[in-house]
């Protein structure tokens, strides 16, 4: 049994305010259900009402040796995500930016108040603890998937899944259970940016249960009743021809928190410890371009010192007029064992879709 700390701090406190830390282990496993990768993650939550802050960090060094980042972090300020990692100094000095500063620091700041699912398992707490206000307004139940996608994909207005969800009580807090279903087709993006929509083979081809998150169980904060501890089961489908294909469970993680407080942070956006390089998306809706600047600060988005450096930045770079999407390696598109492994796994799927384009190729 994990004890969990309780801390009241005042009573003046918004019914919705706390901050939790706890840890989650993350499995990937293939078709026969043998273990391939497990992670260790430690995870802190601090939430009021739409705002949150999250952190995760590696809980140990051997799970993932590769791994550059101290932490992640990523905040919302109900309406744009801030994300920041730092990165380790004793295993990677970053190379000088062209004012010969090496920037330890990586931010990207973007539109909306879901976070990009991606191996900082940031969006794996959020959904458990501060996903209500995305919920209680989403659109005949089609929401923004979980699961390992591009940023491409998780940008483009209907890439939507079908879910069913509930809450643990009347005041639509927190869940109690959220089940994404796939429909009966694939689809996906290739390099040319060409879409395609191929459908299931049996028995899936009238879709499957892709994600499952369940709260195991609940415990009480003030007049809060929070998730303690909960489980992600993610299905994987197993292609075994052009005609046949199963649903196995690909990746099961199961997380709880260890201490919870009645408490807030002086700010819910990330805090910026050294100059960092940012990415900031939310001109690019707009007026069709992203913006690159260093900064130790984050920004408003009508905050005058950004719309100098829009200014300056668009006067500088007319080429990148017009671009929806972030250029280079950003800290939500890079690096890690668990996406290789992830891509491994998909080559089931790469087979059959090479396999149909040489069966039609050779038809003609």
């Amino acid at each position: 049994m994990i004890a969990v700390s309780i801390i009241v701090v005042g009573l003046e406190l918004k019914a919705q305010r706390f901050q939790a830390d706890g840890q989650l282990v993350y499995s990937l496993l293939d078709p026969n259900q043998s273990v391939l990768y497990v992670l260790h993650k430690n995870f802190s939550i601090s939430r009021d009402g739409c705002k949150w802050l999250i952190r995760t960090s590696n809980a140990n060094d051997t799970d993932n040796p590769s791994e550059i980042y101290l932490y992640d972090e990523a905040g919302c300020d109900g309406t744009n995500i801030y994300t920041y990692s730092f990165t380790n100094p004793a295993k990677r000095t970053p190379p000088p930016n062209p004012k010969g500063e090496a920037l330890y620091g990586s931010g990207f700041v973007q539109d909306g108040i879901v976070p990009f699912p991606d191996d900082t398992f940031i969006c794996s707490v959020w959904l458990v603890y501060s996903s209500s206000c995305y919920l209680t307004t989403s659109v005949e139940k089609r929401i923004k998937p979980v699961i390992f996608t591009t940023r491409e994909q998780f940008d483009a207005p209907e890439f939507l899944e079908r879910a069913e969800w509930s809450f643990s009580d009347s005041s639509s807090t927190f869940l109690n259970q959220i089940i994404y279903l796939s429909d009966n087709t694939y689809r996906y993006q290739d390099r040319a940016g060409v879409k395609h929509a191929i459908p299931y083979p049996a028995p899936i081809n009238n879709g499957y249960t892709n994600v499952l998150l369940s709260i195991l169980s609940f415990t009480n904060c003030g007049d809060l009743r929070v998730p303690m501890s909960f489980q992600f089961i993610m299905n994987g489908v197993d292609f075994q021809s052009e005609t046949k294909a199963n649903v196995f469970k690909r990746v099961n993680i199961v997380g709880s928190i260890t201490n919870i407080a009645l408490s807030a942070p002086e700010s819910y956006l990330p805090v910026i410890t050294t100059k960092a390089g940012i990415i900031d998306m939310r001109f690019a809706k707009t007026g069709g371009y992203q913006l690159q600047y260093t900064s130790t600060n984050w920004y408003s988005k009508n905050d005058p010192r950004l719309i100098k450096k829009n200014d300056t930045f668009v006067k500088g770079n007319p080429q990148l007029v017009g671009n929806h999407s972030p250029r280079g390696m950003t800290i939500v598109q890079r690096r890690s064992v668990i996406i290789a492994l992830i891509i491994l796994a998909t080559f089931p799927l790469i087979w059959l879709l090479t396999h149909k384009t040489k069966t039609k190729q050779t038809d003609k």
